[in-house]
């Protein structure tokens, strides 16, 4: 017994020291990461504060066109709804809003419209009136020649519709859901040739949506959320643009609650969602699906918002945009409303960026050890 407690006494400092450095040994077999959504406050004028707009990402800057809100109000919500048709972009280098004021035709003030970037060109596509009256036009605004021009599309057209959704694979766009003007919302999923303007019918799915996000990835357009005017929709569902088959997708964990009009972006093969409305109102949760694991994980919390806007940021991109340095890619999200007040908030998400694990304190003991 004796020797057993001479044992303990002069190894504890040995004993001390692999309590204390087993931490650090763990994060570098596995690399801690940190997500946080953070407040930003660009230098300058910013769009005034608006929800239903739209954002998209083109040659490292973000582009943000109508919505419904008070494009004169730059400070704080909107006290009166107006319907806008105003353009902005982010600029990269000076990270300051500027409104664009193009030569030519306008598309019409709306919102609940969807918007995607096709090389050097923001679309738009439908949406809604000031009366709430679906429209079915399509908008290329050229960010080289600084002009709108209305599209003429020819084929199997879709009736006019507000809060589809739009995503993009290679020079085609997909068009999915939808509400008209009598309130019936629709499954179909429609392709338009983004090089001859052409609609077709594709396969619709078994669930009528409006208000859900899509997105592709790979060869399949991934969609999230969303409702039927009635049940608000938790699921995750899947299009292979080469089957022409959808697939509701059974995820190996926890899933979020359900919403409509949130903000979603890809980074890779993770898709990440925030915000929106549910069956109890609006929510400010963060959730990521990875497409390889098929598992949700719940993120850090955002603001309580719903029908923001938004555009992922890839990694590798200009650190100029907000003036920040996320080797792990981020979202940037502007406005949206909370409790029917509009805002013009702008947040930025960043993804997580593996932290480097503190082993010097454990270290330096270990230098310090004499012990024989």
């Amino acid at each position: 017994m004796q020797r057993l407690a001479a044992f303990m006494v002069s190894n504890h400092r040995s004993l001390l020291l692999v309590l204390v450095m087993l931490p650090a040994i763990l994060c570098l077999a596995e690399p801690l990461r940190a997500d946080a959504w953070e407040p930003v406050t660009p230098p300058g004028a910013v769009p005034g504060a608006r929800a239903g707009h739209s954002m998209v990402l083109i040659g490292g800057q973000a582009y943000l066109f109508g919505g419904d809100g008070n494009a004169g109000e730059t400070g704080g919500v909107a006290a009166k709804a107006v319907l806008v048709n105003d353009l902005w972009y982010l600029e990269q280098e000076s990270d300051e809003w500027k409104q664009l004021n193009p030569n030519g035709a306008l598309p019409k003030a709306r919102k609940d419209h969807a918007a995607v970037a096709y090389g050097e060109k923001m679309f738009i596509f439908f949406g809604a009136d000031a009366q709430g009256v679906p429209l079915g036009d399509i908008w290329a605004y050229d960010t080289v020649l600084k002009i709108w021009q209305e599209v003429n599309p020819k084929g199997e057209l879709p009736v006019p519709k507000s809060n589809s959704s739009v995503a993009v694979a290679g020079d085609t766009a997909y068009m999915y859901g939808g509400k008209d003007r009598y309130n019936n919302v629709y499954s179909d999923l429609y392709s338009f040739d983004l090089k001859t303007f052409t609609w077709k019918r594709e396969g619709d799915s078994d669930y009528a949506s409006q208000g859900h996000w899509a997105g592709t990835s790979g060869t399949e357009m991934y969609v999230y959320g969303g409702d039927n005017g009635q049940l608000v929709y938790d699921h995750l569902l899947s299009y292979d643009y080469a089957t022409k088959e959808w697939k509701k997708i059974t995820p190996q964990s926890s899933i979020p609650a359900g919403r409509t009009n949130a903000i979603a972006a890809l980074n890779a093969d993770k898709i990440t969602i925030e915000g929106g409305r549910g069956q109890t109102g609006e929510r400010g949760d963060t959730w990521e699906y990875d497409i390889v694991s098929n598992q949700w994980v719940k993120k850090a919390d955002g603001p309580v918002q719903s029908q923001a806007a938004a555009v992922g940021v890839p990694a590798g991109s200009s650190e100029s945009m907000i003036s920040a340095s996320q080797a792990a890619g981020y979202i940037l999200m502007f406005g949206g409303q909370r409790s029917g007040q509009f805002l013009d908030e702008m947040w930025k998400y960043s993804y997580g960026a593996p932290i480097a694990p503190k082993t010097t304190p454990a270290i330096n003991l270990l230098l310090q050890d004499k012990n024989p």
